[in-house]
């Protein structure tokens, strides 16, 4: 999936954290959906089973191969980050250094977001556990966002 480059805190661009699937919280029975955050600004939500062979072919590592691109499903601008966004049934929450979106989906893939919260700068990747989820913030505070048992 390429993103813009640009440069920051010494990283040239690109994806610094890891691509999330939602292979184990797939909702809708077959959309294969990944989704990275990015240092240009960017949050990208792409079918990573499927490409747009009406793309154009980029560069693959080392500049070894050109390759098309997956299809790209969304784009929404979430600030720089270095973060893993989440995927949570039919829910993206992706966190970075301008707070954290969460976002619904829909089978169609339209994508709506629901909340923006600003809680510092995020570089760690959130977690869910028990229905609650929890952010690490370079402000020093772990964060527990849910409904209260």
């Amino acid at each position: 999936m390429p993103t813009g480059n640009v440069d920051f805190a010494g990283w040239e661009g690109g994806v610094i954290g890891s691509c999330s699937v939602n292979d184990q919280t797939d909702v809708f029975l077959g959309r294969k959906i990944g989704v990275v955050s990015a240092l240009d600004n960017y949050m990208y939500v792409f079918e990573y089973d499927s490409i747009n062979t009406d793309s154009i072919m980029v560069d693959g590592p080392n500049l070894a191969h050109k390759y098309y691109q997956p299809k790209l499903l969304f784009k929404y601008n979430i600030h720089k980050s270095i973060s893993t966004p989440i995927i949570i049934g039919n829910r993206i929450l992706a966190c970075g250094y301008g707070g954290c979106y969460l976002f619904e989906f829909d089978y169609n893939m339209n994508f709506k977001l629901l909340d923006h919260i600003k809680l510092g700068e995020i570089e760690s990747t959130p977690f869910v556990h028990y229905g609650k989820v929890y952010i690490g913030s370079r402000n020093g505070f772990l964060y527990c966002l849910g409904n209260k048992e």
